[in-house]
């Protein structure tokens, strides 16, 4: 990416994201941090930045709840906190799924009716890295 001014990293909030390494896939039962602007007791957006966790749910079942619809390049998550079920919200779409600074996914559009889905990031980072390659 880049942005019109140099971004000052480094900073507890601004660090660059790892990429796994390729054909990451990640474990069963892996917890992961999510992050985005989504809203929350009927709003549709937050003033402030969320984070919350979630952890990696079977494929497999992930994919029986969706009628087969889901491949290896995504991945399914869920979370539970302080009593809640912890979930996607409109607001949240496009936003990074991470364990520690690895950059494993990215959050498709949520739906209140189904497990959260996430882009798998380790399926698409040869291809990043020649993006990154032919725009230097």
């Amino acid at each position: 990416m880049k942005t019109q001014t140099p971004m000052k990293l480094g900073q507890l909030t601004a660090n660059p994201a790892e990429l796994p390494v390729p054909e990451f896939d990640p474990p069963d039962q892996e917890w992961f941090n999510i992050t985005g602007w989504g809203g929350d007791n009927g709003l549709p957006y937050n003033e402030s930045l969320q984070i919350a966790e979630e952890k990696v749910f079977n494929r497999q079942q992930c994919a029986d709840s969706f009628r087969g619809n889901l491949t290896l390049r995504q991945f399914c998550g869920f979370g539970y906190s302080e009593g809640m079920n912890v979930r996607l919200t409109l607001g949240d779409q496009g936003g990074p799924a991470a364990n520690k600074s690895v950059l494993i996914g990215i959050s498709l559009k949520p739906d209140p009716n189904r497990l959260d889905i996430f882009t798998n990031v380790g399926m698409f980072v040869e291809w990043i890295k020649e993006i990154i390659d032919t725009n230097h």
